[in-house]
């Protein structure tokens, strides 16, 4: 093909494409503005999601060593060519599993972390922060997934996740549907906010890992691992028969069988740790 042809060939393009742009010049501005304004939003979100993880990060490693563990296929996850899901575990010495899930869906930034004890009889922490455009959502959940939940020592920790919770009380809850799991839950925080409010909602995240993490520092090792590690794994083995917002979503993404072993591996990382510790 000459030069000559191609030159006859792109000219009409680039001035049709001139035409198109001159006459709906307002609108292309507007559009370009927008999706500027998307990718400054964006942006600032994923930082934010980046800032809370790092902050948790920290003050975990105040008393614990952690160890980065190699997901594999699980590191991330891909649907329909757009939705993307990362994820990391990191083993807590003497402690349990630390498991870290972001995604960035373009109009919702997301994370979820959970604290899995196994080594000591402690709550399962969950701790939720979704962002959609300028406003958030909020959620950190206990759930007693315990040998004994009478002790003290854990009615004092949840007192005390009660006292910080009640200076929140100015800002609308979010709704929580009614679901199976709920029976598990002992102690809820859900509230929605938005960007003016952020280092409110970043010091209460770090408030109660804070609290957590003391309260695990001062909570001894336990002899029957495997007990906890079943207490753990039939939850999840219930979040597969019975379902759950995000877990049907990733069922309806992946498939049955990769959800149940993204549950084990990485999520809550029963199967795991039954590796670390040798059990089988």
């Amino acid at each position: 093909m000459s030069k000559l042809f191609l030159l006859f060939l792109v000219i009409p393009i680039l001035a049709a494409f001139g035409i198109f742009i001159f006459r709906y010049r307002i609108l292309f501005v507007i559009i370009s503005i927008l999706l500027a304004i998307l990718t400054y939003i964006i942006f600032r979100n994923m930082r934010l999601v980046n800032k809370s993880i790092e902050n948790i990060i920290k003050i975990i490693k105040a008393k614990y060593s952690l160890k980065k563990i190699d997901i594999g296929e699980f590191k991330q996850l891909t649907a329909y060519g757009i939705m993307t899901f990362n994820s990391e575990i990191y083993r807590i010495e003497n402690l349990g599993i630390l498991s870290i899930l972001t995604s960035n869906l373009g109009f919702m930034q997301l994370f979820t972390l959970q604290i899995v004890s196994f080594e000591k009889d402690l709550p399962l922490l969950t701790l939720d922060i979704m962002y959609i455009f300028n406003k958030r959502v909020f959620l950190i959940e206990i759930y007693d997934l315990m040998i004994d939940k009478t002790n003290s020592e854990y009615k004092s920790f949840l007192q005390k996740v009660e006292n910080i919770k009640s200076n929140y009380s100015n800002f609308t809850n979010f709704e929580i549907k009614k679901s199976w799991h709920l029976e598990y839950l002992s102690k809820l925080v859900n509230k929605k906010y938005g960007t003016k409010d952020e280092q409110i909602f970043i010091d209460l995240l770090n408030q109660i890992t804070n609290i957590f993490i003391e309260y695990s520092n001062t909570t001894k090792k336990i002899k029957n691992v495997d007990k906890k590690i079943s207490l753990v794994e039939d939850f999840g083995n219930e979040l597969m028969d019975k379902g759950g917002v995000s877990t049907d979503m990733f069922k309806r993404l992946f498939g049955v069988e990769k959800t149940r072993k993204y549950l084990g591996n990485v999520l809550f990382g029963y199967y795991t740790f039954k590796e670390i510790v040798g059990l089988k």
